[in-house]
């Protein structure tokens, strides 16, 4: 009341049937399926002034010779790490992205039956009174569906429509160290020319690149 006096607001206030505020972007939850942490190394190069009579000039360039990533999926414990040590190692990531990308495509595109429930995950399933996304209850009329992780693994029991927003990211999230910071200009430029198509990159102020097939 005192907010309408002081500005003149036109104040709506939820309905006795929409009262509440509910979480319903239940697809955030899924974690994505594949997520890289990388970092580069630079060393200091000499230069030489072309100038003979200046007085200032950058006497040394900065150049990357190393990096490395390390690939993480939550449907697997191990880890794997690669590295290239070379003057072309920027060149090589960019490429190793690519082909990652078209990797993961085919992983996320296969279609494989999930494998088949024990009786202690039937017992579960049937007797389960929640939906494990939205966290509701199921009623005599929902639809309950089995769901599984992106190997294809049984989870728990899910309605019909939550079940079908519940998808995996196509994103490849890259979590670089201090990119924004610092080493954003060795890499940048060479992955987002580097692909055809509809293969592109784009960055946000934390250093975070994402690969985008």
């Amino acid at each position: 009341m005192d907010c309408q006096k002081i500005n003149g607001c036109a104040i709506r206030l939820p309905s006795e049937d929409d009262k509440w505020l509910e979480f319903g972007n239940h697809c955030n939850k899924e974690r994505v399926p594949f997520i890289i942490y990388a970092d580069l190394k630079c060393i200091l190069r000499k230069t030489e002034s072309d100038k003979e009579d200046t007085t200032s000039y950058a006497y040394q360039r900065h150049e990357a010779f190393s990096i490395g990533y390390y690939i993480r999926c939550p449907c697997d414990d191990t880890i794997s790490y690669y590295f290239g040590r070379d003057e072309g190692c920027i060149t090589w990531f960019a490429q190793q992205l690519n082909d990652l990308a078209h990797c993961v495509k085919n992983i996320v595109s296969a279609n494989v039956p999930m494998e088949t429930l024990s009786k202690q995950q039937w017992e579960a399933y049937c007797s389960a009174m929640r939906c494990h996304i939205c966290e509701k209850l199921f009623v005599p009329d929902d639809k309950r569906v089995r769901d599984h992780c992106l190997n294809y693994r049984y989870r728990s029991p899910t309605h019909s429509n939550c079940n079908l927003n519940y998808k995996n990211s196509f994103y490849i999230p890259i979590v670089f160290h201090n990119l924004s910071g610092y080493d954003a200009h060795f890499i940048i430029k060479e992955i987002a020319t580097a692909y055809d198509g509809h293969d592109r990159c784009t960055t946000d102020n934390e250093g975070k690149i994402y690969f985008i097939h």
